[in-house]
């Protein structure tokens, strides 16, 4: 079984994510959110789940 490892500190609509692969960030506002490093969007849904887009090149 892989052992996973990622450590996120919030600061308002920013949100520093600390794992395996390095520093990342992400942004949200309400259910909306941005993340730079992979160039994704997300929109949280009820419950457990999330519905994630991105734009490839």
């Amino acid at each position: 079984m892989p052992f996973h490892f990622r450590l996120t500190k919030r600061l308002g609509p920013l949100h520093l994510n600390l794992g395996r692969r390095g520093l990342s960030s992400s942004f949200h506002v309400g259910p909306i959110g941005y993340s730079p490093r992979g160039r994704r969007w997300s929109v949280r849904l009820p419950g457990p789940f999330r519905w994630v887009f991105s734009r490839r090149r």
